[in-house]
């Protein structure tokens, strides 16, 4: 008894209620599952995070690739077999995984898990297409409680350092280090394909989605999760990345931002 409230005690020390969790899983795994069997675009876009928002767009569910998937959804029971959990390193930051398994595939040792993320505690959110097969092997090997976030024991310089930024994008190109000056090329590479950018010291981000209207931006630091007010136009979204990799302490002045 001693040690699963010693557990608890330090899952809320680092910010995770553990009932809590479960039960926001459950939720939102609910209304994507929904979101899938309704074929409802809004109900779906409330659980993505801005950056995959502008990648779902009305034709979504008549894609080929998500048709076992919406006919998983169609035959759900409306039951959640069991939820486990992971921890994934993330351009540097710890990102906490829910695979929430919900159906078996008839004849093999797949089933159809819901799949979310939860970056610092800011809320679960559909991670990839939301829904996806995995071998209950895989999934054994999955935690039965959240993992705790390691404790940081480095000691941390007064002096301030330049931090050092990379650079990710949708296709799946990546540069570390990236000087100022190769920002404005790869701002240019955006396109309905190539639609997100994101820039990370390591431990919080400046992101950028790019749509015809213009980009969603949103960024995470010690204080939580923001996102831009109304879309931005390429000159203003190209101008907060420069003056945030040059790491201005008003970087973000001038922009309303929602905090999530």
């Amino acid at each position: 008894m001693k040690k699963i409230l010693l557990v608890f005690i330090v899952l809320l020390i680092s910010g995770i209620p553990v009932f809590a969790q479960d039960l926001q899983v459950q939720n939102v795994t609910e209304d994507v599952l929904t979101a899938y069997r309704n074929r409802d675009i809004d109900l779906l876009k409330k659980h993505a995070s801005a950056i995959l928002k502008v990648s779902i767009s009305q034709n979504y569910f008549k894609g080929e690739s998500i048709r076992g998937d919406l006919k998983a959804a169609d035959n759900w029971d409306g039951k959640i077999k069991e939820i486990r959990y992971d921890s994934k390193n993330m351009m540097g930051a710890n990102v906490l995984m829910a695979t929430v398994y919900f159906a078996d595939v008839t004849g093999t040792d797949e089933m159809y898990a819901v799949l979310l993320s939860n970056f610092n505690n800011t809320g679960w959110v559909i991670f990839g297409n939301g829904i996806s097969k995995i071998t209950k092997d895989e999934f054994e090997k999955l935690s039965k409680t959240i993992p705790v976030p390691p404790a940081d024991t480095s000691i941390k310089s007064k002096k301030k350092v330049k931090n050092k930024f990379s650079i990710e994008m949708a296709n799946g190109e990546k540069l570390d280090n990236v000087p100022e000056e190769k920002i404005d090329g790869y701002f240019n590479q955006l396109n309905e394909d190539n639609f997100y950018i994101i820039l990370s010291d390591g431990k919080n981000y400046l992101q950028a989605a790019y749509s015809d209207a213009g980009y969603t931006v949103e960024y995470q630091d010690e204080k939580g999760h923001f996102t831009a007010h109304e879309l931005l136009s390429k000159d203003e979204t190209l101008t907060l990345f420069k003056q945030y990799h040059e790491g201005k302490e008003d970087w973000n002045k001038g922009i309303v931002w929602d905090k999530d």
